[in-house]
C-alpha cells in the first residue's frame, strides 16, 4: 500500500466460532490516524489484500537468514525496532508456514520478485490494480544517481512516534566506542534545532544486485546515509548508490554533512 508501517496498527483477537466448539484468531485492523485515513477501508478490496499477502511473502521467502531451516529472523524481514524485544524467538519459518496457507504450492503468482525485469511486467500486467500502479510509481521514483534503485524496507524508526531527540539518543546508545560516541554528539549538539528528522535503522535494498543496506541513520529527501563503525560494510556498498554517505569509522567533514541534512 506504500505507506508507513506505523499509519495501521492491530492485534489479535481470539473467538469462539459459533458453529462448532473451535476457536480461531482474528486480526483486529484499525487505522492510527484519530478518525481513520481509510487505509483499513481498502482491505476490503480482496486485490489489495491479497497483494499485501504477496509482498510480505516475497520478504521472508527471499531473506537468507537462518539458512534453510530459516530458523531465525533478521531486519531485512521480521524484525523492527518495536519488536525487539521478540528477536530471540521470532523465525522466518513461521512467517513461511503462515503465507503459504494461501497458495496449495509456490507458483509464479506467489513467487518472489527481485529484479526490476520481473517487477515491471507484473506491473504492467495489473494495470488495472490501483494499488500495484502506486507501488510501481514509488518505484520509479526511487531512481538514484547511477541509475541504480533502491527498495525501503518496512522495519525501522516511525519519525512520528519518536522526537528527533529520542532519535538521537538511540543512536548515540548504539556507539560502541568512545570515538563514535563523540563525533555523534558533536554532529547533535552543533545544530540539534536545524537537522531534519531522520529515519532510525531503516533497511535499504539495491534492486539491481539485491544487496542489503543498513545504514542507522537515513535522509530519504536529502540522499544521506549515515553509518556506526559496525556497519562499515553497509556503507561500502551504499556508496555505489550515489547517496551521500558517511562512516564514523572514517574522517568527515561534519560542517559539510550537516549542510546537507539542515532543515
Amino acid at each position: 500500500m506504500n505507506i508507513d508501517r506505523n499509519e495501521l496498527s492491530g492485534c489479535l483477537q481470539w473467538y469462539r466460532e459459533k458453529e462448532n466448539a473451535n476457536g480461531n484468531f482474528g486480526f483486529v485492523l484499525f487505522d492510527n490516524t484519530p478518525g481513520g485515513a481509510g487505509y483499513v477501508r481498502q482491505l476490503k478490496d480482496p486485490a489489495i489484500l491479497a497483494s499485501m499477502l504477496k509482498e510480505g511473502f516475497r520478504v521472508v521467502s527471499n531473506c537468507d537468514c537462518g539458512g534453510e531451516a530459516a530458523d531465525t529472523a533478521c531486519y531485512s524481514c521480521l524484525c523492527n525496532y518495536y519488536n525487539q524485544k521478540q528477536h530471540d524467538i521470532l523465525k522466518r519459518k513461521y512467517a513461511i508456514d503462515f503465507y503459504l496457507q494461501f497458495a496449495n504450492t509456490c507458483n509464479e503468482e506467489w513467487s518472489a520478485i527481485r529484479n526490476k525485469e520481473i517487477y515491471v511486467r507484473t506491473v504492467e500486467e495489473s494495470v488495472e490494480n490501483e494499488a500495484v500502479n502506486e507501488v510501481a510509481a514509488t518505484l520509479e521514483r526511487s531512481v538514484v544517481k547511477g541509475h541504480l534503485q533502491l527498495l525501503f524496507g518496512d522495519d525501522g524508526q516511525n519519525q512520528r512516534t519518536e522526537t528527533v531527540d529520542e532519535i538521537w539518543d538511540n543512536l548515540l546508545e548504539d556507539c560502541r566506542t568512545h570515538s563514535e560516541r563523540q563525533i555523534i554528539t558533536e554532529i547533535w549538539e552543533r545544530n540539534a534545532t536545524n537537522i531534519l528528522k531522520p529515519y532510525y535503522q531503516q533497511s535499504v535494498e539495491i534492486v539491481e544486485t539485491e544487496e542489503k543496506i543498513y545504514p542507522d541513520l537515513i535522509w530519504k529527501d536529502k540522499k544521506v546515509m549515515l553509518f556506526l563503525d559496525e556497519n562499515k560494510i553497509s556503507y561500502e556498498i551504499a556508496k555505489k548508490t550515489g547517496w551521500y554517505c558517511y562512516c564514523t569509522a572514517e574522517t568527515f567533514d561534519v560542517d559539510e554533512f550537516l549542510g546537507r541534512i539542515e532543515v
